[in-house]
């Protein structure tokens, strides 16, 4: 049997013009209104009962309603209904959801559609099933370890969840703690980036969580179909995972097992994206009683794998680390044919940011910008006690770059284009063709014509490491003594040679008249 919902629609009592004719409608439009307010329906079913046992119940003025009263309605409908023909109609109990038994002074926090759950006998306790049956299960749609996800939806509001379910039949203490312990964490969390649990039961040996249903599927699936992701992209799936996880952070809980399957995006379009399993995490604490050797072994920093199971943010830097390098190179920075191999570079191996991936069957490099190269290198540091934290400066200095696809591409070929050595440079107008020590004049001409272009065009970006030279002098050539200039790394480095210039003619005029004194 099916029962329709009482929906209610505030009713608009403003008026542009106000006149005493007005009066008296306004005041009975304000006295339905009221009415409105202290009326809602709530849904009830009888203690153990399947999905079909549901009816609606309209209670009006209900803040000033007794149980006595709302048990006197409630037999008073059962007796109307087919369903209930063959059973007592004296209401005994009445639960909630959650379990918690009915006084006088619970009816007043009554809100539109609650769920409600009667006995007919005394010393009824509440039945686990109930919780259960206000699910509709349809699609299975994820599995990994011992949990299944399906989609459901709650039979009173129509609302779409998804709904993990474990099943616990073997499960040790410890296991079970676990659970509880994300139970916890996820009810004390509130925040935009994170998976909201909205209802969790136990039920015929299996544990169930109520939770956001995200269309939009994994961040790994999404990733193994683009290959990678530009900077400007990955900057705003990043931005919204570092916020989630230096929230969790702030309220002195690590994740300890962050990983592209781990994060969900919310819909389709593939914007915005929540943090999910929380089965692992646990509390920071400066004695760091709360220890444990777990997450998934691709994603363990060096620290867990040389035996240092404390728990602390440094974790969650470094998977942080591996998400966004993953995100922009297409790979992992450690990879290999198993885990130790994988665990060998981990703790040996450096960062490479030369990768080249295959375009129309031709070897392309794929180019980043300096700022997420020393984020990269801050939070894949090896040594945690080195290892940046979330509040770290570098992070802001990355969300906040250039991250045009072109100027980036611009950036690298400049930095890459034969300049190791500023002693040997190939001018491609062949006007200098000789490699030889450069005297001022000469480097201020080619740094201007080959170099410089890019700065001008971009003024917001000053690259403090654009003149990169070993030891920092250039010799000047046309001296016998062979002065030597030593270099600023800066954009005002030309600025400075031709000083430098200037004060060369001044002591040459000085030098001349001196001789001809």
């Amino acid at each position: 049997m099916s029962y329709e919902i009482t929906l209610f629609s505030n009713v608009n009592t403003s008026t542009n013009n106000i006149d005493e004719k007005n009066i008296s409608s306004n005041s009975n439009e304000n006295q339905s209104e009221k009415t409105n307010k202290n009326s809602i329906t709530i849904f009830l079913c009888l203690n153990g009962a399947d999905k079909s046992h549901f009816f609606p119940l309209k209670i009006e003025d209900y803040k000033q309603k007794t149980l006595r009263y709302l048990k006197d309605q409630i037999s008073k409908q059962i007796s109307s209904l087919n369903i209930y023909k063959n059973q007592n109609k004296t209401v005994h109990s009445i639960f909630t959801l959650n379990e918690i038994l009915i006084n006088d002074y619970d009816i007043q926090y009554f809100t539109e559609n609650e769920i409600l759950f009667f006995t007919l006998n005394s010393n009824e306790q509440f039945n686990s099933s109930n919780h259960y049956n206000i699910y509709n299960f349809n699609n299975f749609i994820n599995s990994g370890g011992y949990a299944k996800v399906f989609i459901a939806n709650n039979i009173i509001t129509n609302k779409i969840y998804a709904i993990k379910c474990i099943e616990i039949n073997n499960f040790s203490q410890e296991e079970l703690y676990n659970i509880s312990r994300e139970k916890l964490i996820l009810h004390s969390l509130n925040h935009t980036g994170i998976i909201k649990l909205y209802d969790s039961f136990q039920y015929d040996n299996k544990f169930y969580s109520v939770m956001d249903y995200c269309k939009g599927g994994e961040l790994e699936a999404y990733l193994k179909e683009k290959k990678f992701l530009s900077e400007k992209e990955a900057k705003n799936i990043f931005k919204q995972i570092y916020n989630a996880v230096k929230y969790i952070h702030s309220q002195n809980i690590i994740h300890r097992d962050l990983k592209p399957n781990n994060i969900l995006f919310k819909d389709e379009e593939k914007k915005n994206i929540v943090l999910i399993d929380f089965g692992i995490s646990g509390y920071k604490n400066g004695k760091n009683y709360d220890k444990i050797k777990a997450g998934t072994f691709r994603f363990v920093p060096p620290e867990i794998l040389e035996g240092n199971f404390e728990s602390n943010t440094k974790i969650d830097i470094w998977s942080l680390g591996l998400i966004l390098y993953r995100m922009i190179f297409g790979k992992f920075p450690f990879e290999g044919k198993n885990n130790e191999e994988i665990g060998w570079k981990i703790l040996n191996e450096k960062i490479d940011f030369d990768v080249f991936y295959n375009n129309n069957n031709k070897r392309k490099k794929i180019f980043c910008s300096r700022e997420i190269k020393n984020l990269l290198n801050g939070m894949l540091e090896k040594n945690y006690l080195l290892r940046i934290d979330d509040d770290c400066d570098l992070f802001e200095k990355w969300f906040d770059a250039n991250d045009d696809e072109k100027f980036i591409k611009t950036i690298n070929s400049v930095k890459n284009n034969n300049y190791n050595n500023p002693f040997e440079i190939e001018n491609k107008s062949k006007k200098y063709k000789k490699n030889a020590y450069l005297n001022p004049s000469l480097h201020n001409k080619i740094i201007n014509i080959n170099r410089l272009k890019m700065i001008k065009n971009n003024n917001n970006y000053v690259d403090n490491n654009f003149i990169n030279v070993k030891n920092k002098f250039i010799i000047d050539g046309n001296s016998n003594k062979k002065n030597i200039l030593p270099i600023i790394n800066n954009n005002n480095n030309i600025n400075n040679i031709n000083k430098f210039n200037n004060t060369k003619k001044e002591k040459l005029k000085l030098l001349n008249k001196s001789k001809s004194v």
